[in-house]
């Protein structure tokens, strides 16, 4: 008995596979889809059009502080105490960027540079933007509808007693990304 039993369990559980086997199983394709786009924009250039000039300058005798500001936006160009300003090619420094037209981008100067002769150090550098004024606070700007914009660069220069008299410049490094 068992053994017929075991005969109709296992007819009963063969018809069940043979059964599932012949159903065809049907799969629903997934679908997916996807968008992917790249914009393509001009590269940003820098050309420096004019170096950060302090003019000629001669320390003058005495104990306090000699230092020379060159101011990108002010009225007064060239502010000296210490310093005798002589008549000179005092200018700010100015830089074309040329990039992809009303993009946003942004610039960075490093804290300090070194003015030549005598590597003294030029600190408090201040951009000013042809479109946003002062860009030094957030470093943002944004060309214009050609893709141009000019920005005009200042700082000041620390002269100590050894300064000799001469024409103080300095060239300043400066990175701009899109933003």
């Amino acid at each position: 008995m068992h053994v017929r039993r075991f005969r109709t369990d296992l007819a009963i559980v063969l018809t069940a596979i043979c059964s599932a086997a012949a159903i065809p199983a049907r799969a629903e394709p997934e679908r997916v889809s996807a968008r992917a786009s790249v914009e393509v924009l001009a590269p940003l250039s820098v050309m420096v059009a004019q170096t950060l000039s302090f003019g000629r300058l001669q320390v003058q005798g005495g104990s306090g502080p000699a230092y020379v500001t060159i101011d990108p936006a002010g009225a007064v160009l060239r502010r000296c105490v210490g310093v005798a300003c002589l008549p000179g090619s005092e200018a700010a420094m100015v830089a074309i960027i040329r990039g992809e037209p009303n993009r946003s981008y942004r610039i960075t100067l490093p804290a300090s540079a070194v003015a030549t002769p005598g590597s003294f150090k030029v600190s408090g550098l201040t951009i000013i933007s042809a479109t946003r004024g002062n860009v030094a606070v957030n470093g943002y700007g944004r060309l214009n509808v050609n893709g141009v914009e000019e920005v005009r660069i200042g700082g000041t220069l620390l002269l100590n007693k050894t300064a000799r008299l001469g024409v103080y410049t300095a060239n300043i490094p400066i990175a701009v990304l899109y933003e």
